[in-house]
């Protein structure tokens, strides 16, 4: 696996900077810097991206916080959670039945609040294939109150689905997958209830090569999810300096996003979650001028809800208090791009 260094030396710097008190003997800060260690942060991203899904109210996003509660206790720090409620659409069941064999099958994020369930029963009828999904792919089929599979790379041509009468559509895993693919599948602020699911490519392989051989496949779809009200958490690690009345913060939300929200998803933010952990072990061995906090972030994906809460929960106290929190420092590593961008 290959790191992008530079932007975290840039950071790291940043943080000793701010936090390491006088070094003793003739440590430089640039010899701390060399202490970060890639490996550990790799490893910290393998084991959190098999965790499943972290969107938050999936188990992976609970696996999560677990992980990064037990680390932080390990090194030291004191602990704690930070909860609050969110209401978060979660999927219930997802399958799709041909001949008696189940496929499984994953729904969609929501049209904003449309689900795009089928009914309890399900949608039956014949199952289609049409690649891409432009018009001439759908030339020359009865598309009406059928079962639509489509490639997942067809941006926004599943729409023409929904406007030639078909009753569901399936997206196929497809060979390259971008954020774009993703977006495109959703109506931005129409809450849109068409049924939508997801399948990976290997296991929808058979009624595939059926329907691409020319015969005629019929089935049932079942899509359900539903809007659950969830327990989301901060977790918050503090670690002391020689001074307890002066705080820097240093953040990442360890929640994420995806178009189907039961698979594992984002990279980036398993990458910002090894960084800060890597920050905290190499931070918990220097003697400190002020007082580390680092704080994994949930509910990120949902208007910032865990930044909120921290704030209201830990930012607003301590200026009551009469205490100082000097500087914030937010990590969000992209696989992106190697630049490095400093907002404040």
């Amino acid at each position: 696996m290959k790191y992008v260094k530079s932007p975290l030396v840039l950071i790291l710097v940043i943080c000793l900077a701010s936090v390491v008190a006088e070094p003793r003997s003739n440590t430089t800060l640039l010899e701390v810097v060399k202490e970060i260690n890639y490996d550990n942060i790799g490893k910290h991203i393998n084991t959190i991206w098999n965790l499943g899904s972290r969107v938050t109210g999936y188990p992976g996003f609970y696996a999560t916080a677990k992980y990064v509660e037990d680390y932080f206790e390990k090194l030291g720090l004191q602990v704690y959670k930070q909860s609050f409620k969110l209401a978060i659409p979660l999927e219930v069941e997802g399958k799709l039945i041909v001949e008696g064999i189940r496929y499984p099958v994953h729904v969609l994020w929501p049209n904003v609040v449309a689900l795009g369930n089928t009914p309890p029963e399900g949608v039956a009828g014949q199952i289609i294939y049409v690649g891409k999904g432009s018009l001439k792919e759908f030339y020359g089929k009865d598309v009406k109150d059928t079962i639509v599979l489509m490639d997942f790379d067809c941006g926004y041509n599943w729409i023409n689905a929904i406007r030639l009468g078909a009753s569901a559509v399936i997206f196929v895993e497809s060979d390259s997958m971008l954020r774009y693919d993703a977006f495109s599948k959703l109506v931005i602020g129409a809450p849109l209830d068409f049924p939508r699911g997801y399948v990976e490519k290997q296991v929808i392989e058979p009624v595939l090569r059926k329907i691409l051989s020319g015969e005629k496949v019929y089935g049932k779809v079942i899509l359900k999810a539903g809007w659950k009200q969830v327990e989301a958490y901060n977790i918050v690690g503090i670690l002391p300096g020689e001074s307890s009345d002066d705080f820097i913060v240093v953040s990442v939300h360890y929640d994420t996003w995806g178009i189907v929200p039961a698979l594992p998803t984002s990279l980036d933010e398993a990458t910002n979650i090894g960084v800060l952990l890597e920050l905290a072990r190499v931070l918990s061995q220097k003697r400190l001028k002020r007082t580390l906090v680092f704080v994994a972030l949930a509910g990120h994906w949902q208007g910032l809800a865990g930044a909120r809460e921290f704030v209201r929960q830990f930012i607003l106290p301590k200026s009551d208090e009469g205490k100082r929190v000097w500087m914030e420092i937010g990590l969000d590593l992209s696989t992106d791009s190697y630049g490095v961008t400093l907002v404040h």
